[in-house]
């Protein structure tokens, strides 16, 4: 229940302090979506531009909610998503990006509450302290490493 409390306490933080249950939560969110896609530049034909949007609009919605802000550090990001990281692996059902586009909003925000939002950085340390350090993060690296390189043309 204190995660809900949480929750709230960042929506208030954003100007969001009408939104005091989960049921108006999902509401907003709902609505809010709507809206965003009645923004969508691309038409139903261009289906894979659309979906993109569609799924975009989404997750912008939800980083909204976190308030483009690390949990951990305070950095803020509004340029690109940072991670959700789940408090408990084992209550996990599936990537946030995953879920954001196939479930309803009420599965998805019961999701993300089980989530911190943190920065890449403060991510890769949470998996460090969890001993998850190899696999995930090193394909990062080695994806980072790859851009460096392409960028100095070495």
């Amino acid at each position: 229940m204190d995660v809900l409390l949480a929750e709230r306490l960042k929506l208030e933080e954003i100007g969001l302090k009408h939104i005091d249950t989960f049921d108006k939560l999902v509401t907003f969110c709902e609505s809010f979506y709507k809206f965003l896609l009645s923004k969508n530049p691309y038409s139903r034909g261009n289906d894979t531009k659309y979906r993109a949007y569609s799924r975009h609009s989404r997750m912008y919605l939800f980083v909204l909610l976190k308030n483009f802000r690390c949990e951990q550090c305070g950095m803020v990001n509004t340029q690109r998503a940072l991670n959700f990281h789940h408090i408990n692996p084992k209550e996990k059902r599936d990537k946030i990006s995953r879920l954001s586009w196939l479930e309803p909003f009420n599965k998805s925000l019961t999701e993300i509450f089980k989530c911190r939002y943190l920065c890449d950085e403060c991510h890769y340390q949470e998996h460090l302290k969890m001993g998850d350090y190899y696999g995930y993060f090193e394909v990062i690296d080695r994806w980072r490493h790859t851009y460096i390189q392409n960028l100095l043309g070495s």
